[in-house]
């Protein structure tokens, strides 16, 4: 019953996080009215500054007229904590919650002291910012029941549709500054990286979660800290959250990213000798050994130059490609949700496998069983790759990646 009662606690204890009065984009307060918070709402990419390691994209938030509510994980399709609360007259919320809690508080929102007063943020009707031990997750209300609207709504995407490339680069592979800036973009949020061109090594330093654009003119919510090497065209975004005006101009070669008349050009080049923030960069041209059906399966991942694609081949063994019995298939990966697609190239394999094999047959199976989207959970930590594979070969597994 203690251990509820923290859970419990930790929900009721998301404390605002403050911004100073002197900044130009200040985020304020609602009214009292605890209708005014009322809805359907959907988590936005992670937590604000956060990398995928605070994931909030699963979350669901209902909160009824009369103030009750209910949080829940919706790929696991389970209720996290319900009960109800009611706004204050000094903005605090007061919560009572049931004890039917199923799954896991997001992550540093798992346990705090205890107490009864929560706080929130509305910058207004169609986002929600709350904040537990200065973890800030956001929220955005969904537009109901309409499913035509909803599908209409999350087909597009302004961030990804501004060009063909997701990933640019502040070096266009001429310059040899210290520091290359990596920007990545998603379906409602950018991530920010910073690259030590000697080392390789790669360092988060921010996200931006979209609000809204007009044209090339977009709004985002972001966080900034001391600690973290921003660029100097982003030097005058204030400490701690903020909402922020970015201009983003975008060719096929170049995207150009514009904060009160300071810019920053980014490339569609590749560096893939970096160790990126990007799962992409960081297996790209790497090796490893994978042992199923009886096999030790040598396997490796490149770019096919002529089409800028990520592919993962797979062989019985490491000789020469000409030879071995080597099937393959395009990698697609999607960072939010840590999963790897993988696009059996049955056409091609054909030319590099026998297709008697265990190998051509076992794809060509898990091929036709998942609709031509072999799709596959993964972690990244460092070298080790975590392949979560039981659905499809009956195990997980963990291999280890070696720089070709």
């Amino acid at each position: 019953m203690k251990k509820n009662t923290i859970l419990l606690t930790g929900f009721l204890l998301i404390a605002l996080l403050t911004v100073g009065c002197n900044l130009k984009n200040k985020l304020s307060p609602s009214d009292t009215d605890s209708s005014s918070i009322a809805g359907t709402w959907n988590g936005c990419g992670n937590a604000l500054g956060k990398t995928d390691l605070f994931r909030g994209d699963y979350l669901n938030l209902i909160i009824d007229s009369e103030g009750a509510y209910s949080l829940s994980d919706i790929e696991q399709n389970s209720i996290i904590s319900s009960g109800t609360f009611t706004i204050d007259s000094d903005s605090k919320i007061t919560v009572q919650s049931d004890d039917n809690e199923t799954g896991a508080l997001p992550k540093g929102w798992e346990a705090t002291q205890e107490s009864s007063e929560l706080s929130y943020l509305l910058p207004d009707s169609d986002h929600l910012i709350l904040t537990m031990n200065e973890i800030s997750y956001v929220f955005e209300k969904s537009e109901g029941n309409d499913a035509e609207a909803t599908d209409t709504e999350t087909t597009v995407s302004p961030l990804l549709d501004l060009a063909e490339n997701d990933v640019w680069y502040s070096n266009n592979g001429e310059t040899t500054e210290e520091t290359t800036y990596e920007l990545a973009l998603y379906d409602k949020y950018a991530e920010l990286y910073s690259v030590d061109s000697v080392s390789g090594k790669s360092a988060f330093i921010t996200n931006f979660i979209y609000l809204s654009n007009e044209g090339d003119s977009f709004s985002f919510y972001t966080s900034r800290k001391k600690d973290r090497q921003f660029p100097a065209f982003l030097q005058e975004l204030p400490e701690g959250i903020s909402k922020i005006d970015l201009k983003l101009t975008a060719s096929d070669e170049s995207l150009i990213m514009d904060y009160n008349g300071q810019t920053m050009t980014f490339y569609n080049n590749v560096i893939y000798g970096l160790n990126s923030g990007s799962t992409a960069y960081s297996i790209n041209d790497t090796h490893f050994y994978w042992s199923f059906d009886s096999v030790n399966h040598y396997c490796y991942f490149a770019t096919e130059p002529d089409t800028d694609s990520m592919y993962l081949y797979i062989s019985d063994s490491e000789a020469d490609s000409d030879s071995a019995n080597t099937i393959r298939g395009q990698i697609t990966i999607d960072e939010a949700k840590q999963t790897i697609q993988f696009d059996f190239d049955k056409k091609a394999s054909k030319l590099t496998a026998d297709t008697d094999s265990a190998l051509f047959k076992t794809f060509r199976k898990l091929d036709k069983s998942s609709d031509g989207k072999l799709i596959i959970p993964f972690k990244l930590n460092e070298t080790k790759l975590n392949l979560k594979t039981k659905e499809y070969l009956g195990k997980n597994y963990t291999v280890n990646l070696e720089r070709n």
